[in-house]
């Protein structure tokens, strides 16, 4: 039986991980009735706890910032790697005290491109697409795509290039973030010849 891929807030948590799981890469829809929350507590588990996460989003509020730093105290993702088009700095520096080694975070005016990313060694996934807070009426029809279960040359393809809204702050974080974002910053995640061209 053929998977529905518009994707509705009801069913999220069985709907879009049954889909995902039936293809290593694809498409799904929303009419704009969920956000990033849902999004995440729906597929995070399909990339086990010890994972980094990367967001690229316009924006993040003080609920959506408690809500990864409860993720982050209790183990359920490695680091955050954060950029928005807004600029969140006082934010996310007051959200995340205490736990600046494990949160690198940057303003990118110029972002256009929206991504939930999770990986580890074993796993991982990736989801492009409008990753929004507040959902209203005002939303509209949506386009998501995605990868995951893919070989890690594969997944080089789609992340590597995101490494770099995030070089200015390289030089800095190397001495001061925790091993998983430095990792990302030198692509050490990624094959030997992506991660030597860093």
């Amino acid at each position: 039986m053929k998977q529905n891929n518009i994707i509705e807030p009801c069913c999220i948590n069985t709907q879009l991980p049954q889909l995902m799981k039936s293809a290593k890469q694809g498409v799904f829809y929303s009419n704009g009735d969920w956000g990033i929350k849902k999004l995440m507590q729906a597929v995070s588990y399909m990339v086990d706890q010890q994972a980094t996460v990367v967001l690229l989003m316009p924006c993040v509020d003080v609920y959506f910032c408690r809500m990864i730093r409860d993720w982050l105290t209790r183990g359920w993702m490695e680091c955050l790697v954060l950029a928005t088009k807004e600029n969140c700095t006082a934010l996310v520096k007051t959200e995340f005290s205490g736990l600046e080694d494990k949160v690198l975070y940057v303003c990118r005016k110029n972002l256009s491109t929206e991504a939930f990313i999770r990986y580890n060694a074993a796993q991982r996934l990736a989801i492009f697409g409008p990753l929004r807070i507040d959902i209203d009426n005002t939303n509209d029809f949506c386009t998501y795509s995605y990868v995951c279960r893919c070989s890690l040359a594969e997944y080089a393809e789609v992340v590597s290039p995101l490494v770099s809204l995030f070089s200015s702050k390289t030089p800095m974080a190397k001495k001061m973030k925790c091993k998983a974002i430095t990792d990302w910053l030198t692509r050490a995640f990624l094959p030997k010849e992506e991660s030597t061209n860093a």
